[in-house]
């Protein structure tokens, strides 16, 4: 096995004394086993969890990610959401997309809640993230269908339901001519 580089040992020494950076780039070496470092999952998922606890927000994406699909760590829906909120509501957008869409479709152990994926997706889409966008027109075109066709089987309803009660009263009036 080959000795942590210079650079290795440098980012170590920044990363113990919190560089989110440092710990970024342990976490990465650790992955793929570069700068003379091990290749260790588990190692590169505390790096992450390190740089993710300072707040950086793509060590909380990252993080996210893993738990999410249980790379590196078990597999954890409840954290998956809760790294992924974090770097939502500090701005970053591919977390705001991951949120919107797991609200608005009801995924990664969250209940089914438009209005907040759609905020979410809405601030993803501001800052430019295409699948935001692409999703929100889905989204309002589905929308769109349902505003028409929701008030039309309503309407339907209601005409059967006048149907069936003038049916009932025909009948029960028929029959009080018949006892008549």
């Amino acid at each position: 096995m080959m000795a942590p580089s210079k650079r290795a040992k440098q980012a170590r020494r920044e990363a113990e004394r919190g560089s989110v950076v440092a710990q970024l780039a342990l976490g990465c070496w650790h992955v793929k086993g570069e700068e003379g470092l091990q290749q260790d999952d588990v190692k590169a998922a505390a790096w992450f969890r390190e740089a993710a606890d300072l707040g950086d927000v793509t060590a909380q994406n990252a993080l996210a990610c893993c738990y999410y699909q249980g790379q590196w760590v078990e597999k954890d829906y409840a954290l998956a959401e809760k790294w992924m909120r974090k770097a939502a509501d500090q701005g970053l957008a591919v977390s705001q997309f991951s949120m919107g869409s797991a609200y608005a479709r009801g995924e990664v152990g969250v209940k089914m809640d438009l209005p907040l994926g759609k905020t979410y997706l809405e601030l993803s889409a501001a800052q430019g993230n295409q699948g935001a966008v692409a999703l929100l027109k889905r989204i309002r075109k589905a929308e769109a269908i349902l505003n028409v066709a929701l008030p039309v089987a309503v309407a339907g309803a209601v005409a059967v339901a006048v149907a069936v009660v003038a049916v009932a009263v025909a009948k029960a009036a028929l029959w009080a001519t018949s006892v008549a």
